[in-house]
């Protein structure tokens, strides 16, 4: 199996290099931003890596201490006190450092770069990590976007790229107010006025995370489970004027996701590929899914043997970027695992979410940026929208689990999803993970696992 590497465009332009790989959302948003400061206001619209390389050159070429957010961003960050002089300005020597830092938080997107200006290098990731990058050093760093690249190069101590750092002349340094940010718990209970606005400002951030991840696409394919996430993506995207959309399940024969699915897609009236796998084709596959993911633990095998299938039925039908119903659990509270923490302590439930979405990398991103890797797939998940995320953040705990033995948890989102028009029995249907609901983790460890020959290193 080959590796994929990230094929990066290359700029060389103002006296600075950039290599890019991703896609900028909010691009007419710093389009506008930089044209309201050109004299000339005739600034040419730009897209990803130009984009990019001209908010970067506009920034080096202004002086930073006039822009209030970034100074402030420095000061509230006890890590940055250091870039300020005696008379409150932030040195010129890091320059460099702090523009780069201010354009990656301005930049709603999936990415991975590195720019330099012949004196200072700095490389860097979007912040919720929607492309993997690994670093280790040889004399001087080597990036890779896979771990096993840079062990065949040598390089044993193999390290992986924080979402939203910089590192800036081989130092590493984190990111301006990331929207995993703590802040003090809000306020719980019920206020129902304030909970129809927090729901309808929920909706408009959906809606325009999804729009800014398809309106340069003219196809688009949606991983779909026939549950609540799934739904209302998919929801979203039927309503895309003149966008080709696609949804993907598979699952075994009798599975509950799969009779979902083909249910809740022909009421929307979208188009469904499916894929009714059994022991025989998971036992054919597993020795090749296995050489693309680190983790041997049974969940994450269940979970992203599911993935890889679903991708492989994307590719096989000519698509090249696929929507993800990917963080919702983490913001909404939907895993299990939070009653345990709810019946601990309500209170520290929030925070609980703000690290699972912090970490979020080290653990689902990981595994199913790997497999899209693998695949050649464009992965884009609107719920883990940067703006999206700093929002759900912020809502109370009581908007998302109800009790210690809340069965249903998510509240405001199924809410969010019956006023989308996500019929009620999907919107309040109590869901499984997708490697149960697809039947697959039940084979995979009844029936694969133990007749494998390399069980004892899962």
């Amino acid at each position: 199996m080959a590796e994929h590497e990230y094929f990066l465009d290359h700029y060389l332009k103002y006296g600075l290099e950039l290599s890019f790989h991703g896609e900028i959302y909010n691009h007419k948003e710093i389009n506008d931003f930089l044209s309201g400061y050109s004299s000339s206001n005739n600034l040419d619209y730009l897209y990803n890596a130009e984009l990019f390389l001209y908010l970067i050159h506009f920034l080096l070429n202004s002086n930073l201490d006039d822009f209030d957010d970034i100074v402030g961003y420095l000061k509230e960050n006890q890590s940055y006190q250091f870039v300020f002089s005696g008379d409150g300005t932030i040195k010129s020597e890091f320059n460099f450092l702090i523009a780069t830092l201010y354009g990656s938080r301005m930049v709603n997107g999936d990415f991975v770069f590195s720019i330099s200006d012949g004196e200072n290098m700095a490389i860097s990731r979007d912040v919720v990590g929607s492309y993997l990058l690994y670093y280790g050093h040889d004399n001087k760093p080597s990036f890779a976007n896979s771990r096993r690249t840079l062990l065949s190069n040598g390089i044993l101590d193999v390290k992986t790229f924080k979402p939203g750092y910089v590192m800036f002349n081989g130092e590493l340094y984190p990111p301006l107010n990331p929207p995993w940010n703590k802040a003090a718990n809000p306020e719980n209970g019920l206020d129902l006025d304030l909970y129809i606005e927090s729901k309808n400002l929920l909706i408009k951030l959906l809606k325009r995370s999804v729009n800014m991840r398809v309106n340069d696409l003219d196809e688009v394919g949606l991983f779909f489970s026939g549950g609540v996430d799934s739904t209302t993506i998919a929801k979203i995207l039927r309503d895309v004027d003149g966008l080709d959309v696609r949804l993907f399940t598979v699952g075994t024969k009798n599975s509950k996701d799969l009779g979902v699915s083909k249910k809740i897609a022909k009421d929307l009236g979208l188009d469904l590929e499916f894929r009714v796998v059994n022991e025989e084709i998971l036992r054919s596959e597993f020795e090749d899914f296995l050489l693309i993911g680190e983790s041997k633990n049974t969940v994450d095998l269940g979970v992203g043997m599911t993935m890889y299938l679903t991708s492989q039925l994307a590719v096989d039908g000519g698509f090249e970027t696929i929507l993800t119903g990917q963080g919702a659990d983490e913001l909404f509270g939907g895993y299990n695992r939070y009653l345990d923490v709810y019946a601990q302590d309500k209170n520290s439930l929030t925070d609980e979410f703000r690290g699972d979405i912090e970490f979020m990398y080290e653990v689902n991103l990981r595994r199913d940026l790997a497999i899209a890797n693998f695949h050649d797939l464009n992965f884009r998940s609107p719920f883990l929208d940067k703006d999206f995320v700093r929002f759900a953040l912020s809502l109370p705990v009581d908007y998302k689990v109800k009790s210690s033995d809340d069965k249903l948890r998510k509240h405001i989102l199924r809410d969010v999803a019956v006023d989308l028009g996500v019929p009620s029995y999907i919107a309040y249907r109590q869901k499984k993970a997708a490697q149960y609901g697809s039947g697959i983790h039940k084979i995979i460890t009844k029936k694969v696992l133990p007749a494998y020959q390399g069980f004892s290193r899962l």
